[in-house]
């Protein structure tokens, strides 16, 4: 019987670790770490011009226009779609036959949305928690039930 290969995705909104196990008793080991520190950064460092600036509707006055979305929060969801897109891009390539994600609520929400029908397909399990600044040994031993969801 073949062994599953499993994806281990552990992200929040500007860092992503990818583990990966091939089979049942094999331990995990980090494909990949992906960091954004813009997703991080001061709003003031991201946005290098002033507030733009438009007349009132209804008369004379001039007020600053606030942006539609904050900066920090629009590098998050870039950083979590680049994300969503490597992931789609190995279910596509076969790389691996099921998926773990940890990610806090909303950039697990992200996440879901983006990923394809294929890859949405392949999660086995995923958790709603920011679990990036833990070693791989730690993870491994904090999420053995939800790395183990088969038998060999």
């Amino acid at each position: 019987m073949k062994s599953k290969r499993l994806w281990l995705v552990v992200a929040d909104g500007s860092r992503a670790r990818i583990l990966a196990r091939n089979g049942a008793n094999d331990a995990l080991a980090e494909l990949e770490h992906l960091d954004h520190a813009a997703a991080r950064a001061h709003v003031r460092d991201l946005v290098t011009d002033g507030q733009g600036r438009t007349f009132d509707s209804g008369g004379q006055g001039r007020h600053a226009v606030e942006p539609t979305t904050d900066p920090k929060d629009h590098e998050k969801a870039d950083f979590l779609d680049h994300l969503a897109e490597r992931i789609n891009a190995a279910v596509a390539k076969n790389k691996l036959d099921e998926l773990v994600v940890v990610a806090p609520a909303q950039a697990l929400g992200r996440l879901r949305d983006k990923l394809s029908k294929q890859a949405s397909q392949r999660v086995a399990a995923d958790l709603g928690k920011d679990l990036t600044g833990h070693t791989v040994r730690e993870l491994e031993a904090r999420l053995k039930e939800l790395t183990r969801p088969w038998k060999d």
